[in-house]
């Protein structure tokens, strides 16, 4: 498996990019995408990167907008039958290097 894999133009429609399931109880792979969008940091209100720095310290994601429309969801993943799926976690099996520029970047930290 890759890591990165690049679509060809007529591979590309919002179901390609959009694809997703649910866990089910008899899944043994959890899908994991990480949409990396970039804008100016002076884009975004002190409001939204206070809420953006929330999310990272929760290890959660954002919308596809970098700067704006940040909402704060809920971290855990549960099971059509409203149990927590065993499998998920509450933060990375490998904790990241928590440096001036990742947390610069992620907005938890201003420039």
């Amino acid at each position: 498996m890759k890591d990165v894999y690049v679509f060809q133009r007529h591979e590309l429609d919002w179901l390609t990019i959009h694809y997703g399931s649910e866990p089910t109880e008899k899944s043994d792979q959890i899908r994991t995408v990480i949409y990396a969008t970039y804008t100016p940091a002076r884009m975004a209100s002190v409001e939204q990167l206070r809420i953006k720095k929330v999310v990272f310290e929760s290890f959660g994601g954002t919308t596809h907008w970098p700067h704006e429309q940040i909402v704060a969801r809920p971290t855990q993943m549960f099971l059509p039958d409203g149990t927590r799926d065993a499998r998920d976690r509450d933060q990375p099996r490998e904790m990241p290097e928590m440096t001036d520029k990742l947390l610069k970047l992620a907005g938890a930290k201003p420039y």
